[in-house]
């Protein structure tokens, strides 16, 4: 018989060299590893969609197109900022998409802090001491507030942004 026959004839997973049996070894290796980050990547959109939903409900419409692309990579730099964002977004918008991808386009998500950071609760009350107070002061006076505050460079300048952005709106609703 022929080792091309015997080859063929050989049930597979037995017998072959030892070169064989590592590349089969591989193969197996990579498929577990496909599948292990498939069922991760699940978990991820999964999580992904629950973030989503809210949003897309109270616009009426999903997320597609290029701003689903946007979200899609935000949520994968920065999940906790991506969700940060969904969240005030649908706290602050009648079309919390159209908030939530201008918000990911300006890289608002790069610019929270993970849930652990010590800074963390200091943004969070200086976050709301701008929402409050802080956005009807004259932009030198608020920036020597903001000076003030124990906060690390992008938290002052998502501050700054936020001060921006809620100044804008107050114009809009006077006219």
């Amino acid at each position: 018989m022929s080792d091309g026959a015997r080859a063929a004839a050989t049930p597979p997973g037995e017998g072959g060299t030892l070169k064989e049996g590592g590349e089969q070894q591989q193969q197996l290796q990579a498929k577990t590893e496909g599948h292990a980050a498939a069922a991760a990547s699940e978990g991820s959109l999964r999580e992904f969609g629950e973030i989503v939903a809210p949003l897309e409900k109270a616009s009426g419409k999903p997320l597609g197109g290029p701003g689903l692309e946007r979200c899609r990579t935000a949520f994968q730099e920065n999940p906790h900022g991506f969700r940060v964002c969904a969240t005030d977004a649908l706290q602050r918008a009648l079309s919390p998409l159209g908030l939530l991808i201008r918000m990911v386009s300006d890289g608002d998500h790069r610019d929270v802090a993970p849930a652990a950071a010590p800074s963390s609760t200091k943004f969070h009350r200086a976050e709301g001491w701008v929402r409050n107070a802080g956005w009807q002061l004259e932009l030198d006076s608020f920036n020597a507030d903001l000076a003030h505050r124990d906060l690390d460079d992008l938290e002052r300048q998502r501050l700054t942004r936020l001060y921006e952005q809620l100044r804008a709106d107050a114009g809009e609703g006077a006219q």
